[in-house]
């Protein structure tokens, strides 16, 4: 493919994963606060101002809307991208180790709900990616 192509399908699939972060991050802000998993964030709870009812599905989560906003604009305008690349790196790690060390013990106590369907699975080399 010649040069341009590969610019625009670079460009077209930033645009997309950008778009979908703008659109997952509020809903699931949102969703953390509806179940009270993180107590600080129950002003971020989406409202229905017909019904006061915090779980309705079509309430509109604006306050989650305007902190991810914040959080995001904050980020941009550090200025220099390298301060906040370390912060991003160990969140990705972080999240790359819970989610091998959840493998390792959902395998280690056999759980009759986790059947990996990798089939050259094993829960030691789980347990050797979180640590």
């Amino acid at each position: 493919p010649s040069r341009f192509v590969i610019k625009a399908g670079i460009i077209t699939a930033s645009i997309g994963a950008a778009l979908q972060c703008l659109a997952g991050a509020p809903q699931l802000l949102a969703a953390i606060a509806v179940d009270d998993a993180i107590p600080y964030l129950r002003f971020v709870k989406p409202y229905d101002f017909h019904d006061d009812i915090v779980t309705q599905k079509n309430a509109n989560p604006s306050a989650a809307i305007f902190v991810t906003y914040i959080i995001a604009s904050a980020a941009s305008l550090v200025g220099n991208l390298d301060h906040i690349t370390p912060l991003l790196t160990n969140c990705f790690l972080l999240m790359y180790g819970g989610i091998n060390l959840c493998a390792f013990l959902l395998g280690w106590i056999n759980a009759p709900g986790f059947r990996p369907s990798f089939r050259f699975y094993n829960k030691h080399v789980s347990l050797l990616g979180a640590i």
